[in-house]
């Protein structure tokens, strides 16, 4: 149409857009000891960020995991690695090293 190219582009809605910063989460460590209390602490970090994709919380948990504990759940990293659409990555995460880690209940 005439005079469409003398509008500026307009930016999607902001609902549709995720933007992360990638510096803006600084995890703690992981608690070997106690890591149902570490995911409680991530998850705030993670609220705190506005960060919900299964993804982006398994990324990020995944930086903070020692090379020990990450050999120990290899096979559920190998898998999740082969299958980059698996949607409950985080869970899987979260569940294997909450039942394989610290107290026993």
């Amino acid at each position: 149409m005439a005079g469409d190219d003398d509008q500026p582009a307009q930016p999607p809605p902001a609902d549709t857009v995720e933007a992360i910063n990638c510096g803006a989460v600084k995890l703690p460590d992981f608690w070997l000891s106690k890591p149902r209390l570490w995911f409680l602490q991530v998850e705030a970090c993670f609220c705190t960020a506005n960060i919900t994709a299964a993804r982006t919380l398994y990324d990020y948990a995944m930086q903070k995991l020692p090379h020990d504990v990450l050999e120990s759940v290899a096979d559920l990293v190998e898998d999740i690695a082969a299958d980059d659409t698996a949607a409950d990555c985080y869970k899987r995460l979260r569940d294997r090293l909450t039942g394989s880690f610290g107290d026993t209940e």
